[in-house]
């Protein structure tokens, strides 16, 4: 599903209005919006609903964040949340400035490593810089 995702090829096909369905309980494709996730590796990961930056140093000082195109000084010890939205943006969560809706982020550090948590599932540690963005409508999910 993630190569699906990174070259947008469906997996399955959505059926069409008015065309007959099969069992009521057959696997069907669903497109749905998901968060891309490029790392500082060039490695690139998906999150379906939502993910999560937090610190693993007790005290890592401020982390630079690029919300579009504003730049924004965090405390980096304070976890970092990231959601989709229904209308395909990226709301971001954090103390220092509340709750933005935004097309994408960019989160700087000088050093130190961050776990990344994907769907609330501690995923893998990371260092900066990430990118993130919404991709809506880009991976098709299987659904019963």
């Amino acid at each position: 599903m993630r190569a699906a995702a990174l070259w947008r090829i469906p997996l399955l096909m959505e059926p069409q209005e008015g065309a007959p369905g099969g069992e009521p309980n057959s696997f069907r494709g669903h497109r749905r919006p998901v968060i891309g996730i490029h790392l500082a590796d060039g490695d690139f990961v998906v999150a379906v609903r939502e993910n999560a930056l937090v610190a693993l140093q007790p005290h890592p000082g401020n982390a630079r964040l690029i919300l579009d195109n504003e730049k924004i000084l965090a405390p980096g010890e304070q976890p970092l949340g990231i959601r989709l939205t229904g209308e395909g943006q990226l709301e971001v969560r954090g103390d220092a400035f509340g709750l933005r809706r935004v097309r994408r982020l960019r989160f700087e550090r000088a050093w130190g490593a961050y776990r990344l948590d994907i769907d609330g599932t501690p995923s893998r540690d990371v260092r900066a810089p990430l990118r993130m963005e919404a991709q809506p409508g880009r991976l098709h999910l299987l659904h019963p």
